[in-house]
């Protein structure tokens, strides 16, 4: 069902991004504000949710979309993280593990793991939601379990308290009747209006965190996928792009209209 080669490449980019996503949990543990941490482990379930959705592995999309989630919202001060939201992001990331490691039996592994699969996906959105996730005999211990959440006349509004919108589980990859580089494709179809918008919107304003941060995204999921396919071209040129996007981020680089331009120019050279 999934082309050998590709698979194996899959493997590889989710054995890779979990170790640096298990690396940044661990430090977190010891300081869950940590910045250059909190990057790291959002990059790495940014990568692994659009590996996952170029092969339509949906249980770990659903994991990893979650993740990103809730390390986004503890990099916007929404959330912080305590020692178990750490531990339920682990067990997301060790679900992630087990299953890349079948084969392309994705439908036996949630067969035989569903209650487990399930179990988490339902922790982690209570991480998100800044809610208790220690176990039901720990309820003496409830207040101190539970993870803070900023009030939003301090910072920024709860967003993370609406429903999450998690597709719905569809295991056995549908890419019978695409190729992966159809389905390239239209991952960089998608991505590219992402940042053609949005650098048209960031020329009036160039610092805007608002514009830069989805922006940064979206080139980290072209090099993604394209690292996917095996095109080392376009693996480079969004990965300059994002770097240079993140300098931005980081207030190394002030983006000016020649800038854009460059970046405009490198999209079109991506379609």
């Amino acid at each position: 069902m999934v082309d050998t080669s590709m698979l194996d490449l899959f493997k590889m980019e989710v054995e890779q991004q979990s170790a640096v996503l298990n690396d940044s949990l661990l430090v977190l543990d010891e300081n869950p504000s940590a910045p250059e941490e909190l990057e790291a482990a959002m990059r790495a379930s940014h990568s692994i949710k659009g590996a996952a959705r170029l092969l339509d592995v949906q249980p770990i999309v659903q994991l990893a979309h979650v993740m990103e989630d809730c390390l986004v919202a503890s990099q916007e001060g929404r959330l912080q993280l305590n020692s178990d939201a750490i531990d339920v992001l682990l067990k997301g990331m060790d679900l992630i593990t087990q299953i890349s490691s079948c084969d392309d039996d994705f439908d036996g592994w949630l067969a035989a793991h569903q209650s487990e699969h399930d179990d988490v996906l339902s922790k982690l959105d209570k991480v998100l939601k800044g809610e208790t996730v220690a176990d039901s005999g720990n309820s003496d211990n409830q207040a101190e379990n539970e993870m803070p959440v900023i009030a939003e006349d301090s910072l920024v509004k709860q967003e993370s308290s609406a429903e999450i919108d998690v597709p719905e589980v569809s295991i056995i990859p549908q890419i019978q009747d695409m190729s992966m580089l159809e389905l390239f494709k239209v991952e960089v179809e998608q991505q590219s209006k992402v940042l053609n918008e949005g650098l048209l919107e960031l020329e009036q304003d160039p610092a805007s965190p608002e514009f830069l941060e989805p922006l940064m995204r979206a080139a980290h999921s072209i090099k993604g996928a394209a690292k996917l396919v095996d095109l080392p071209l376009v693996v480079q040129l969004a990965h300059i792009m994002e770097d240079a996007l993140v300098a931005a981020q980081n207030g190394e680089l002030t983006l000016n209209p020649d800038h854009i331009d460059v970046l405009l120019a490198g999209v079109d050279m991506i379609v």
